[in-house]
């Protein structure tokens, strides 16, 4: 049997393509996950918070733009822009609101935006935020006292940003996707619930850890079609 081989300068030369790409493109601000986010969560008030969330994620994976650029080596998107970040209401709308105007114009870090995303943004999506729901940053500082408040503006990058977005500093557990693939994880949760089947909200826990692995099969499924 004859095997292909490819020369290393090949993907060399791939790798090079794309790190030109990303330096020259510029940054854009994507609405599309706080669009699908906001349109879960409207559907399903008054649910469990847990579960509410877990819904939000199904919504997005199913509904999100799925992106395969040329010459990419492994595929996956988290937004529609080539270089772009998308946004988090449900974490905090305060900084989206303050910065909307300011995010084309910044001297350091700069992200361009549509003014049609921007009139959604402030039509939509910000005042559903704002006065419908409670974000993970304002349910926080609602337990704090007055001296914890003033605290956390002191500690503002230290703390504010781990509680309540992190610094991008997670390990999401490849090894436990390779070694039991997703359904050998759907499976281990399930029997974790046999085991705290009495106990309602981690079983409620794990029922939103069943439909977010159900939608991580999804989102690799459409990628492969």
């Amino acid at each position: 049997m004859q095997i292909d081989q490819t020369s290393s300068s090949y993907y060399s030369d791939r790798i090079s393509k794309m790190k030109d790409k990303v330096i020259k493109q510029p940054r854009e601000i994507c609405i599309e996950r706080a669009r699908l986010i906001t349109k879960s969560y409207k559907k399903t008030k008054d649910e469990n918070s847990i579960i509410r969330y877990a819904k939000a994620i199904n919504y997005l994976l199913n509904n999100m733009t799925i992106k395969i650029y040329d010459d990419e080596f492994i595929v996956g998107n988290r937004c529609t822009k080539f270089v772009g970040t998308p946004l988090y209401p449900e974490v905090r709308v305060d900084t989206i609101e303050q910065d909307l105007e300011l995010y084309n114009k910044r001297e350091v870090q700069k992200f361009i935006i549509t003014e049609a995303d921007k009139e959604i943004l402030k039509g939509k999506i910000i005042p559903y935020w704002k006065l419908e729901e409670e974000t993970v940053r304002s349910r926080f500082y609602s337990n704090l006292s007055d001296d914890l408040k003033e605290l956390m503006m002191k500690l503002l990058y230290i703390v504010d940003t781990n509680l309540t977005n992190g610094v991008g500093h997670f390990f999401p557990g490849h090894k436990n996707v390779l070694e039991n693939g997703i359904d050998g994880l759907i499976q281990q949760a399930k029997k974790k619930k046999t085991d705290f089947s009495k106990d309602t909200k981690k079983s409620m826990f794990l029922d939103s850890v069943i439909i977010v692995l159900n939608d991580v099969k999804s989102y690799i499924q459409r990628f492969a079609r």
